[in-house]
């Protein structure tokens, strides 16, 4: 909460409150106090005002995770790793998008790689992924029953 004091005078039968709707016009009026006196023998009004300043942009926010579509033979893998990005990435204290984008999961569902070279083999996972994540990744892709994966994920 911030706080000005205007003293305006009268002039041609009104007070000149310009200034004062200058301020207010991006800022949010929390209460105004006024006082009529005289000085020199002429009417002045002293408004102290109480307002709040405008809020602070926003920072830009992460990009929306794209809606991808995945087929229900793929779906359940496809969850799980959802659900273990989001943990991991929760534990690592970064943004979820940042481990692996939803397109990258419904791939890693769709092709079911079995070995680190499979799954680096992958548009979008590079040796950093494959050296973080790909142990993880590929027990969970063993673990999460599904169709028999397709030829080259070996």
């Amino acid at each position: 909460m911030k706080v000005r004091v205007f003293t305006l005078r009268l002039e041609h039968g009104a007070f000149d409150d310009r200034e004062v709707r200058e301020l207010l016009a991006d800022r949010e009026a929390l209460g105004v106090s006024d006082h009529l006196f005289l000085h020199d023998g002429e009417p002045r009004l002293a408004l102290v005002v109480t307002y709040r300043e405008p809020p602070a942009p926003m920072e830009p926010r992460a990009p929306a995770e794209t809606v991808v579509e995945v087929a229900p033979e793929h779906k359940e893998l496809y969850e799980a790793l959802r659900k273990w990005r989001n943990e991991r990435a929760r534990r690592d204290g970064r943004p979820a998008y940042v481990l692996f984008q939803n397109g990258q999961l419904a791939e890693i569902a769709r092709v079911r790689p079995t070995t680190l070279e499979a799954l680096g083999k992958l548009r979008g996972v590079g040796e950093a992924k494959v050296r973080d994540f790909g142990a993880e990744l590929l027990a969970l892709v063993a673990q999460v029953p599904g169709a028999t994966p397709p030829s080259g994920s070996e």
